[in-house]
């Protein structure tokens, strides 16, 4: 069970990552890890930190994750969540605009 999680988290790591590929970032994965972030994201203009969501895992508690790990305080370094809806599709959620 344990490997069937971790397998279908790194592809939904995979999907995500693809997204920004396509937007003309370059995406670091920070494989089995289990800090704040699963991608780092980055292009002229900012850094991403990017925490990927399966359907049914707490966003709660995944934002607050993420609002632990300590980046500079500047419009160029943001802080994402990507959640998995139960039809498959993605949304992108951005931890400065409050939810």
């Amino acid at each position: 069970m344990k490997l069937l999680n971790y397998a279908r988290g790194r592809r939904g790591e995979y999907i995500v990552r693809d997204k920004y590929k396509r937007r003309g970032y370059d995406v670091t994965r920070a494989a089995g890890s289990k800090g704040a972030a699963d991608l780092i994201a980055s292009n002229d203009q900012e850094i991403v930190f990017v925490q990927v969501g399966l359907v049914g895992k707490n966003v709660k508690a995944a934002r607050e994750k993420m609002l632990t790990l300590r980046t500079p305080a500047i419009p160029q370094v943001r802080k994402v969540i990507w959640k998995q809806r139960a039809d498959g599709s993605w949304d992108e959620i951005d931890l400065a605009i409050p939810f």
